[in-house]
């Protein structure tokens, strides 16, 4: 049962990609960033800086499954720092993509995540419509996070609680 449904693009799975956020990387030198925005006709825009500044080099309006007569959703943006010695700086290799977040549909199961100050954290439920007692909770810290070779940075968007979202 959905509850709401955010504007944006399949991203990640059962995910969404918001509209007019960008997807950033700057891996060996290269960097590139997209986003798509809803408007008139959805349009998806590429850029050759890492943060979707200056002109797009790229467009196109063949972005397939995207909703943008929904709700704009809040959004946690997860950057990930490629062997960066324990840093989560954007001076070495990275990528950084935003998702919208709070009751995520997936199959049978849903996630509700939330951002409240530094953390956040993902109750996992075994139906589709977040309620109950979760079946687990995950939380991470907003901070840099260490994972082997590679550092996570959760960045929470404005709103303190986000709920009702399903990518269906």
């Amino acid at each position: 049962v959905a509850v709401g449904v955010c504007n944006g693009v399949p991203f990640l799975g059962p995910f969404a990609l918001p509209p007019d956020q960008c997807i950033g990387s700057s891996v060996e030198g290269e960097t590139e960033s997209f986003k798509f925005e809803c408007g008139s006709t959805p349009t998806a825009y590429q850029y050759s800086s890492a943060d979707c500044s200056g002109k797009a080099i790229n467009s196109t309006t063949d972005i397939g499954n995207v909703t943008c007569n929904g709700e704009d959703c809040p959004v946690v943006i997860i950057t990930t720092y490629f062997g960066s010695s324990g840093k989560c700086e954007a001076s070495g290799d990275y990528q950084s993509f935003p998702i919208a977040i709070g009751c995520v549909v997936d199959g049978g199961e849903s996630m509700d995540i939330e951002c409240e100050g530094n953390t956040v954290t993902t109750n996992t439920y075994s139906n589709t419509a977040c309620s109950g007692d979760p079946r687990s909770t995950t939380s991470e810290s907003s901070g840099c996070q260490s994972n082997s070779t590679t550092y996570l940075k959760y960045t929470c968007g404005a709103a303190d609680k986000f709920t009702g979202i399903a990518m269906v």
